[in-house]
């Protein structure tokens, strides 16, 4: 007798059983397991993505978590062309950081691999470009009285904060292209 590993045509099921060397011969997409199983039967089950990453889009650095099932065995998130090494692994899910070799912006695909070599379905996942500054709409503002400034560039989104030297963080109105932000007026004491 011996143990005999075999797949169906899609390669979706996998079945291990007993059976003598002539079934075995005689079955398709079959191989005789010669060494003892290091992985209970449900790690060579492939990985499965199933909801979209969360977040579903981010920049460098940020980090992400993928759902799924027999993702147990992952040892490597597939983030468009670059092999990420996850942060944390359980059966269910997957946390990585977006590496610093993501593109600068747009659509990339998602996938994780395990152990056996399966790799699972993709997700895509969307690679925000950073905020891009061109320039003000004026340089000068009175003291007194203050203003709006529209600081110009590209890029904006919504929850942007601009740093203005001493007072700090500012409210801002963003809209792609440009952030107006309304500083307020140095009152003198």
């Amino acid at each position: 007798m011996v143990l005999l590993c075999c797949r169906d045509d899609s390669g979706r099921l996998w079945r291990l059983a007993d059976t003598c060397r002539t079934c075995t011969a005689a079955t398709p997409h079959a191989a005789v397991v010669t060494e003892p199983l290091r992985h209970s039967p449900a790690a060579l089950r492939p990985p499965r993505l199933l909801s979209p990453t969360d977040p579903a889009a981010g920049r460098p650095g940020d980090t992400v978590q993928i759902d799924g099932t027999s993702l147990s065995t992952t040892t490597r998130v597939n983030f468009g062309s670059a092999a990420v090494i996850p942060t944390s692994v359980t059966a269910t899910q997957v946390t990585f950081v977006v590496p610093d070799s993501a593109p600068c912006a747009g659509q990339v695909s998602v996938s994780v691999t395990s152990t056996t070599g399966a790799t699972s379905n993709a997700l895509p996942f969307f690679v925000i470009a950073p905020p891009t500054t061109t320039g003000l709409s004026l340089t000068c503002l009175p003291a007194a009285t203050g203003g709006p400034v529209t600081l110009l560039g590209a890029n904006f989104l919504t929850g942007t904060q601009v740093r203005v030297g001493t007072i700090g963080n500012v409210a801002v109105t963003p809209s792609r292209n440009a952030v107006v932000l309304r500083p307020w007026a140095w009152v003198p004491g």
